[in-house]
């Protein structure tokens, strides 16, 4: 990974998608390039209830 792609950062979408977010961060910092909408929509996130973190786990697991 090149050095200035390791100091990037992304900014949440909406107000209720920080954790996909942080999801998509931690991912382009090993070099998987993601989106927060991918992310976000594979969670199971909505603006009513936001994500649930057990579905960021099991997104994350899944890449393995």
């Amino acid at each position: 990974m090149e050095e200035q792609d390791k100091d990037t950062s992304y900014a949440q979408n909406t107000n209720y998608t920080c954790g996909p977010a942080t999801v998509r961060y931690c991912l382009a910092r090993h070099g998987i390039k993601k989106t927060e909408e991918e992310i976000t929509k594979a969670c199971g996130a909505t603006a009513e209830h936001g994500v649930d973190p057990i579905g960021l786990v099991r997104y994350v697991k899944k890449l393995d």
